[in-house]
């Protein structure tokens, strides 16, 4: 079945109900669709248009134990047929998940910025280390060569080393740390022209783990490599920044070990990180900012997943 860009359904993993109107009197069905190239996405589907019978086959899969409840989000509890109740309910607000850990669903919506090619910024009170073993597992299992960035706080740097090797340990690993008599030739080894195309290079390395302050100070050789996902873990805001917003051939990830103020700065730095293009002035930026101060959070969601009410903005 070719939907979605001629992207095929593998499976459907889940259905619900979306509440089109405020009041919740109409509704409708959707399917959560895993798309053969791994993506997961919520879609409007029916029979007529499911060639593969993807629908009869995942409702033969439940309907002995599809006994779930919906949660809502009133005091008044929404009757749904028994043949239309899944695990998740939407409305135009929100999406509410009465069963999956919310590690999961971070994850997931992880995977989704991933093959959108989309940059995010994760704030939320989950265990980040979890989200973050979670979402390089899943890019370890897909099938390909380019390596992934883990930049962390310098005194992150010697516990992430044990983090990735005691969760990969068959993943090759190239901590990016120390002097530079040491960490340039351990880099440069790991560096091989391609024999088919003389002009480009490969990696020995799956994972390079380094710090912002050797990423900025080395940037000509590590922005040089064509990575496939970035983590930025620990630092959101700036003049490092710049040195994030020059990574433009790859999805982002930006969190914080703990919960920042979203003043002017922080917020611009964010952004500027995010989508250089779109935020690219602070001046400019900061006298809107400063007509609209409570902007800050309606800026940031089309990159955030917001831990308040379980809900993913996109």
């Amino acid at each position: 079945m070719s939907l979605n860009g001629g992207r095929k359904i593998f499976k459907i993993l889940d259905h619900g109900i979306i509440m089109d109107d405020e009041d919740n009197s109409k509704q409708s069905l959707v399917y959560y669709i895993e798309w053969d190239d791994k993506s997961k996405s919520w879609e409007y589907l029916n029979e007529s248009l499911d060639s593969d019978h993807k629908i009869e086959e995942y409702v033969m899969n439940i309907q002995q134990v599809i006994k779930r409840q919906c949660s809502t989000t009133s005091s008044e509890e929404i009757t749904i047929p028994i043949q239309y109740r899944g695990s998740y309910l939407k409305t135009k607000k929100k999406i509410i998940n009465s069963e999956k850990k919310e590690v999961d669903l971070i994850t997931e919506w992880l995977i989704d910025q991933y093959h959108k090619k989309a940059n995010s910024y994760l704030r939320c009170h989950a265990d980040r280390d979890e989200i973050i073993l979670s979402m390089i597992n899943y890019l370890m299992e897909s099938n390909n060569s380019q390596p992934i960035l883990v930049v962390v706080l310098v005194s992150q740097i010697e516990r992430y080393k044990k983090l990735l090797a005691t969760n990969f340990p068959h993943v090759k690993v190239l901590t990016y740390y120390g002097v530079k008599d040491v960490r340039v030739p351990l880099f440069n080894n790991s560096k091989k022209r391609d024999l088919v195309n003389p002009s480009k290079f490969h990696y020995t390395f799956e994972i390079c783990l380094t710090t912002m302050e050797l990423l900025m100070r080395d940037s000509n050789r590590m922005l040089e490599v064509p990575w496939r996902w970035c983590l930025f873990y620990g630092f959101c805001y700036g003049k490092r920044m710049d040195t994030v917003s020059k990574i433009t051939n790859c999805p982002i990830l930006l969190t914080e070990s703990g919960m920042l103020d979203l003043n002017i700065s922080i917020t611009f730095d964010i952004l500027h990180a995010l989508n250089s293009e779109l935020f690219s002035n602070y001046e400019n930026f900061k006298e809107e900012f400063i007509e609209f101060p409570d902007k800050a959070e309606q800026l940031l969601k089309p990159y955030m997943w917001d831990e308040s009410n379980r809900q993913v903005y996109y």
